[in-house]
């Protein structure tokens, strides 16, 4: 009898369970954590700032919200931190702030900042009842930053040793950075594309014609 009793309690409180997992489930459509990281694309080469794509680009982590209006049509905002370095071999034409401090031989410039973002956009995604993730999504929006700390990094070669120089602010990158972008994904997994709109440097700086103004890479929506 006591395990007739315990049975029927048990077959009682496990009944509402597959709408308490459905309820989550939809709460996790929207919402998300996305960590995303680009690549800058370089479309014209120079003499005097040759760019390395694979070392510059963004890391991007946010929160996203997704709140859908009808059917699988939802408006997307990600507000978070986001980290950009963009890396120049340095050449005997290169003409950078801070240069005439550094010993001779420098090779590479790094050029960092830190910077608050918001990114919105429309967002249509195949979602299913019961599933975690959608089985597809495309989202296209815009995105801004705002610059919150910078710095210029020399690495020069002294004899056989690398010697490593770093100046806090003393970069002409922008303000404000913002443009596009269009995201395509998978379930959790996504490519992420966006495009510098507002210059990245500020106009009239040496480095500024170099910059790349498309950057592409992957992003994970979790």
């Amino acid at each position: 009898m006591r395990y007739t009793a315990f049975l029927t309690a048990l077959l009682w409180a496990q009944s509402p369970l597959p709408d308490s997992l459905h309820a989550s489930f939809e709460k996790d459509f929207q919402f998300d954590v996305v960590v995303a990281r680009t690549f800058a694309l370089q479309s014209t080469s120079t003499d005097t700032f040759p760019l390395s794509p694979f070392l510059s680009g963004h890391m991007r982590v946010g929160i996203a919200w997704h709140w859908y209006l009808r059917g699988k049509w939802a408006i997307s905002v990600q507000p978070g931190f986001a980290w950009y370095r963009q890396v120049f071999r340095a050449t005997s034409a290169s003409k950078v702030p801070q240069a005439e401090l550094m010993p001779e031989g420098y090779r590479w410039l790094k050029y960092r900042l830190g910077a608050v973002s918001l990114q919105t956009g429309l967002r249509f995604s195949d979602r299913r009842a019961g599933q975690l993730f959608p089985r597809y999504w495309v989202e296209v929006g815009g995105w801004v930053q705002r610059r919150m700390g910078s710095s210029l990094k020399y690495v020069a070669l002294r004899g056989e040793t690398l010697e490593r120089t770093r100046w806090e602010g003393s970069t002409p990158l922008s303000l404000w950075q913002g443009g596009p972008y269009f995201a395509l994904g998978r379930q959790w997994l996504g490519l992420h594309a966006c495009y510098h709109g507002l210059p990245l440097y500020v106009p009239g700086t040496a480095v500024a014609s170099a910059a790349p103004r498309w950057e592409v890479g992957f992003l994970v929506a979790l």
